[in-house]
């Protein structure tokens, strides 16, 4: 298993536009598949010190099934799901020491977890899911953070910073999506990000085939752009007048590169959007925050 990080690039211009772009890649092997089984026992451990079993969601059952029981039935649906638990394994067990981990793991129990097959309709499974994910980020970024309203919360040079997560179902939803998570910000945190998961909007039983790991990048890139430019009247009214600091937008994707080793690869690409110049935009904060991402993420 070989992991990448591509640094956060920080710039934007007066007009506001892209801030900047980071892609997580994990490269999968099929020996890789070994050392999930101790992180397949982690995960049902967790559930079932709360008196939950994984076998209470078919998807999530699935992903542990799959680690656990190798040399059962294994084949390439297997090996997604195994992929799949790589990533999302790191997001759950935040929920070790968090003092309402019961809450949240039956919310992980509610709906659909599958990621192969995005339905396209709205689960509290992934919802919690990417709260979750953007936790697990945010720690690894150093950050003190915790599940508090609006969805995440930390101290940041001597603010509250606080981080609405919503995943986007459908584009014509993302309009009210995005006034939600301004509303949770201004109720709960005197700084603030909207962090927008788009994961949903694209094909079904979507494997990305491509020609380079590289390519894949690329095209992630494209669609977390494109996603800014179709929605960019409601990004602008929202940040323009400050009510909150910047919005990233992040998709997720298995990519296929049959011509490169290890073949396949658990790719995230995240972009920003940032209104610099403006009263309340807190330009300096969020270059701040940004190199703070980059500086430890790359260690």
């Amino acid at each position: 298993m070989v992991t990448s990080l591509e640094r956060f690039n920080y710039y934007s211009q007066q007009d506001g536009k892209l801030l900047g772009h980071s892609t997580l890649n994990t490269k999968f092997e099929s020996t890789d598949i070994d050392a999930l089984h101790p992180t397949a026992v982690a995960v049902e451990t967790l559930f079932a010190k709360h008196g939950l079993s994984v076998d209470r969601s078919e998807s999530l059952s699935s992903m542990v099934n799959a680690a656990k029981n190798r040399q059962q039935n294994f084949d390439i649906l297997a090996f997604f799901q195994c992929m799949l638990l790589e990533r999302i394994a790191p997001a759950l067990l935040e929920l070790e020491t968090d003092p309402k981990a019961a809450f949240h793991l039956r919310a992980l129990l509610d709906g659909s977890l599958n990621l192969l097959s995005p339905q396209q309709t709205q689960s509290k499974a992934k919802d919690t899911l990417w709260e979750l994910e953007m936790l697990s980020l945010l720690r690894r970024s150093g950050f003190a953070a915790d599940l508090l309203e609006p969805d995440i919360s930390f101290p940041f040079e001597n603010h509250t910073m606080g981080v609405a997560c919503k995943k986007i179902y459908s584009q014509k939803n993302a309009y009210s999506v995005i006034k939600r998570a301004i509303s949770q910000i201004e109720k709960h945190a005197n700084l603030g990000i909207v962090a927008l998961n788009i994961d949903d909007l694209y094909p079904t039983n979507h494997i990305m085939q491509v020609s380079s790991h590289e390519s894949g990048r690329r095209y992630l890139e494209q669609l977390t752009g494109d996603f800014f430019r179709d929605h960019e009247p409601a990004i602008r009214k929202y940040l323009e007048p400050g009510r909150a600091m910047a919005c990233f937008v992040s998709c997720s994707a298995i990519v296929d590169s049959q011509k490169e080793t290890p073949r396949f690869c658990n790719t995230s690409s995240f972009h920003a959007w940032h209104i610099p110049g403006r009263p309340n935009s807190n330009d300096e904060l969020l270059q701040i925050f940004v190199e703070t991402v980059n500086r430890n993420l790359s260690q």
